[in-house]
């Protein structure tokens, strides 16, 4: 697997886990609940949009590499 498929897989991921929570918190409102989605769905969120950058900038240094190699 290339960076670049694991992070378009790693994106898809998370705009899966949005879509389906947007779903549960529809019949799921209650202090447990908004807890729920700041400890886990947001913190899960925020990681991924922090490590999509740098996995860009491995893709590139990789892309990089392999022409200097040829």
């Amino acid at each position: 697997m290339s960076v670049s498929s694991g992070r378009a897989q790693l994106e898809e991921a998370r705009k899966d886990l949005r879509r389906n929570w947007d779903r549960v918190r529809h019949s799921w409102r209650d202090p447990v609940s908004e807890r729920f989605e700041q400890e886990v769905i947001v913190t899960f969120e925020r990681k991924i949009k922090s490590v999509i950058p740098t996995l860009d900038q491995i893709a590139d240094l990789l892309n990089r590499v392999r022409r200097e190699c040829k």
